[in-house]
């Protein structure tokens, strides 16, 4: 690989490490390394004005939405904000601090502050600063940070909301003031070392969404979070939510997600492997299918699941089920039935059906597939969430009904 000290610059007549030399004295002093290949960082760090700073040098094919933008050398943030800065070749030696866009739309400013990149003493740089409107420059030196140390980007602060208590648990959600993403953190109800793991758990998880969002937020991406807990005991822990996210394309992108941890392992779970499942046994049906019970005491959870939903959807504008397949759902019914809707894309994913001449089931199945919905657990039942895109839909099922099908040895509390 290249010569990360940057010797190979000293062949260049100007101290200067010009953009343009830059990624071709990389390129010459290794020339397997293509610039198609995977994106490549160096980091070094030191301070401007008092406040830390970092500053990227690419080496090879920049990140998206950089990597088709010509003259994009490096980014710069200070550790504080966690801002990235886009620095390009401005034409004259200089770098141009620079706005992009996910639409590779790249937007600099006119007059603004100038920077240079020159080597310094040993693995180090110094970045050179024109301040605006003027020739002054002050130099600020940068130390390398060791390739495979932590991105600092991911290095925030966290800062802890209010403190809450459910079903003997106290925790709260703890933010990156950077990204504004959030984790939860438990601050009692468990032995000392269980919460110590769990939240030195979550520390790991907040640093690594945070510096996803980071990454995200200069091009106009970023997230909404909209989680909750749902369900606290002392063995189990529920969170859910909303989550819409940007990061490039004509739309954004929303889901609903659902995380449950098992807090005596302090492992995430499935909430849905707590309950007794159709699949526990071989196949009995045609073809190798799972033949659900729809009528009479359930044997397990998509059994149940079946039948509360069955018992919400019959009450539609239109019980023909069939008869919709191809509907408009932007006319009537449906336009005003959103819930409905989402019942019927439910069904029809979730099982296949033999009808009577009324519409009605007469028997219904579950391929070996998995199940599409997922479990939650809350204080009042169990959730069925089967849209994932939107909480459309999703309907509770008591504890009364679902204790009963919980696996043997199975406690909530």
């Amino acid at each position: 690989m290249a010569d990360l000290s940057f010797k190979a610059f000293k062949a260049i007549d100007s101290k200067v490490l010009h953009p343009i030399a830059l990624a071709t004295c990389l390129l010459a002093t290794a020339p397997q390394v293509l610039a198609t290949e995977i994106e490549k960082q160096h980091l070094y760090s030191g301070a401007l004005d008092g406040r830390p700073l970092v500053l990227r040098i690419f080496e090879g094919r920049r990140p998206y939405p950089l990597e088709d933008l010509a003259g994009v050398t490096a980014q710069y943030f200070f550790q504080a904000d966690g801002k990235l800065v886009t620095l390009r070749d401005s034409g004259d030696g200089w770098l141009e601090e620079c706005g992009v866009e996910y639409h590779q739309r790249i937007q600099c400013k006119a007059g603004g502050t100038l920077w240079r990149i020159i080597q310094g003493g040993g693995d180090g740089v110094e970045l050179v600063r024109q301040e605006t409107g003027t020739s002054t420059t002050t130099v600020f030196p940068m130390r390398a940070i060791a390739e495979g140390a932590s991105d600092p980007l991911c290095e925030g602060l966290e800062v802890r909301g209010k403190r809450q208590t459910m079903g003997g648990i106290s925790f709260a959600w703890v933010t990156d003031p950077r990204s504004g993403v959030k984790v939860v953190k438990l601050l009692g109800g468990l032995p000392r070392a269980k919460l110590n793991e769990f939240n030195r758990q979550r520390s790991a998880e907040l640093k690594k969404l945070s510096c996803e969002e980071l990454e995200m937020l200069p091009y106009g991406g970023g997230t909404e979070n909209k989680k909750e807990v749902q369900f606290a005991s002392k063995r189990y822990l529920s969170v859910g939510g909303t989550v819409s996210f940007y990061s490039g394309g004509t739309t954004g992108n929303q889901s609903y997600e659902v995380d449950t941890y098992d807090l005596v392992s302090l492992k995430a779970i499935r909430a849905g492997s707590l309950f007794k499942s159709v699949r526990d046994a071989k196949p009995t049906g045609a073809n190798g299918t799972f033949p659900l019970r729809i009528k009479g005491p359930p044997r397990n959870l998509e059994d149940l699941v079946w039948q509360e939903g069955w018992k919400r959807a019959r009450n539609w504008p239109s019980p023909k089920f069939r008869a919709v397949e191809h509907a408009d759902y932007s006319q009537p019914p449906f336009d005003d039935y959103r819930e409905n809707y989402a019942l019927y894309f439910w069904f029809d994913l979730f099982s296949t059906c033999e009808w009577d001449d009324d519409d009605r089931p007469l028997s219904c199945w579950l391929d070996s597939s998995e199940n599409n919905f997922r479990a939650q657990l809350t204080r009042k039942g169990v959730a069925i969430v089967f849209n994932e895109y939107k909480n459309l839909g999703a309907f509770t099922i008591p504890w009364d009904k679902a204790a009963v099908v919980l696996r043997p040895g199975v406690t909530l509390k």
